[in-house]
């Protein structure tokens, strides 16, 4: 009989690779059974650490020397009492007893001190190091829809757990004294800013040591209890290497999105660390949990050309950028609308790809005003000068769906119009991508297609998201399919 040991050690590995990718339990004990087996299983330990402010101190401990290469992912999960709730005031976890731990800000202090020790190259992992944020209290769900557990790893756990709203074709229209609890409990949530630094005042708290082997940031859609848009300030800062952002905060209530577009003009323009590459933006927004909840005469977020000017001005820096909702494309491209006789100074020499969302692109809308967006998005590309890929996307329900899209590849490039609804884009947008693409490019292959968006019955953006060519960078890959369970769930 061939033993463990007279295996050749390329089969040895593979196997212990297997064993450490499809383990759903603990797999630490495994690394004790000898070196071989500790490099594979402290590599899966150690790739992705979940902590909670009482295992901040723990984790600056356990975490030292080689081990340190191999983490790729800290998720720091603040609980929040039950009765958090209960209150509309700003929650300042700064009054709050967490069994004698430190306070949050003097947990995020700890955790910044203790990375500040790491060095980079030597202790970042060549994937990169992603630092992601959220908080939740155990009693979040009890005030949500059905089945909305904050609780939930979907990391680590299936992903269907993760459940939508009823089906409303399959359930009773809600009485008003339905609507009336749902707008509570939703309320009480979302306003609920989780203030990070500030207390009575106490900005020298807020001084946090600089970290430089972070590389990316996260926070995602499936929190609802939002972080003060002001205090990302003095997280971001002291974020030297930081090179990528995903935030997908809550959308507002229409009363409350004036205020909260003067903090993301902030956050936007003089916020972001200028070693930033990679910028990705997606306001959550559920449309049927919107309108159960919408007051009179709400229809939609309300149009803030001033934090689309402000994204368009820090964006210049970047490689990357992805905005979903919380800006319209129209906006970000107005400098650049017809009739745009005076060349723009703005440049973004290293913009690879942009993908933005409007809500000019729908079926009902002035086909002259869908051309002039579609030109202007030309003339801006002539200051791109590195542009792969464009992409200006939009959606409503299960009705309609479409996608402005153009893509550079060698030596021919593509303008996709790809709808549910007919469109024909005018000649002299055509004509103004041609001198587009002869001015970037140095060539005259411009070909331009029309396709079919095949509308299922899945709702907006599920419906969309799948055919967009840069649909891993709208939004993170677990809010992708979060956001694919609850729009193809209506089906089912």
């Amino acid at each position: 009989m061939t033993s463990w040991s007279n295996l050749p050690a390329e089969l040895r590995l593979a196997i212990l690779q297997i064993v450490a990718d499809t383990s759903m339990g603990h797999i630490a004990t495994y690394a004790s059974v000898c070196s071989e087996w500790q490099e594979v299983f402290e590599a899966k330990s150690f790739e992705r650490i979940v902590l909670s402010q009482r295992r901040v101190l723990e984790f600056a401990q356990i975490v030292q020397g080689p081990r340190r290469r191999l983490v790729k992912h800290i998720w720091l999960r603040i609980e929040l009492s039950d009765d958090d709730h209960s209150s509309y005031k700003t929650i300042s976890l700064r009054e709050m007893d967490f069994e004698g731990r430190d306070n949050f800000v003097g947990v995020i202090k700890v955790l910044f001190t203790t990375l500040s020790a790491w060095e980079r190259p030597r202790d970042l992992n060549k994937e990169g190091l992603t630092l992601e944020f959220c908080a939740y209290s155990p009693s979040d769900s009890e005030h949500m829809p059905k089945d909305r557990d904050f609780a939930h790893d979907p990391y680590s756990e299936p992903a269907e757990e993760i459940s939508a709203l009823p089906n409303p074709r399959e359930h009773p229209a809600p009485t008003q004294l339905d609507r009336d609890n749902l707008f509570r409990n939703i309320f009480r949530l979302t306003k609920s800013y989780v203030s990070i630094m500030w207390f009575n005042n106490d900005y020298e708290s807020a001084v946090l040591p600089e970290v430089n082997v972070v590389t990316s940031f996260l926070i995602r859609r499936q929190y609802y209890r939002k972080f003060d848009p002001n205090d990302m300030y003095y997280i971001l800062v002291n974020l030297t290497g930081l090179e990528s952002i995903i935030y997908e905060p809550q959308r507002e209530w229409i009363t409350s999105q004036s205020e909260s577009d003067i903090c993301y003009c902030r956050l936007f323009e003089y916020m972001l660390p200028p070693s930033l590459k990679r910028l990705t933006v997606f306001e959550n927004y559920e449309e049927e949990l919107a309108a159960v909840i919408a007051a009179p005469g709400e229809s939609g977020r309300v149009r803030s050309p001033e934090v689309s000017q402000a994204l368009m001005r820090r964006s210049q820096a970047l490689e990357h950028l992805s905005a979903a909702f919380i800006i319209d494309a129209m906006d970000f491209l107005r400098p650049f609308w017809p009739p745009a006789s005076q060349p723009i100074p703005w440049s973004w020499a290293k913009l690879k790809t942009i993908a933005l969302t409007s809500q000019v692109l729908k079926p009902d809308s002035n086909r002259d005003l869908i051309s002039y967006l579609c030109e202007a998005a030309g003339l801006a590309a002539r200051n791109m000068p590195n542009l792969e890929i464009m992409e200006i996307w939009n959606g409503d329900g299960d009705k309609h769906g479409s996608i402005f899209r153009f893509c550079n590849e060698e030596m021919v490039s593509t303008i996709t119009w790809q709808s549910n609804w007919e469109m024909k884009l005018a000649e002299w947008v055509l004509s103004s991508w041609r001198i587009t693409v002869y001015e970037t490019r140095h060539h005259n292959n411009l070909s331009v297609r029309y396709a079919n968006l095949p509308m299922d019955g899945t709702r907006f953006p599920a419906s969309v998201l799948p055919h967009l060519k840069l649909k891993d960078q709208v939004l993170h890959p677990v809010s992708f399919r979060q956001i694919q369970l609850i729009g193809t769930s209506r089906n089912k």
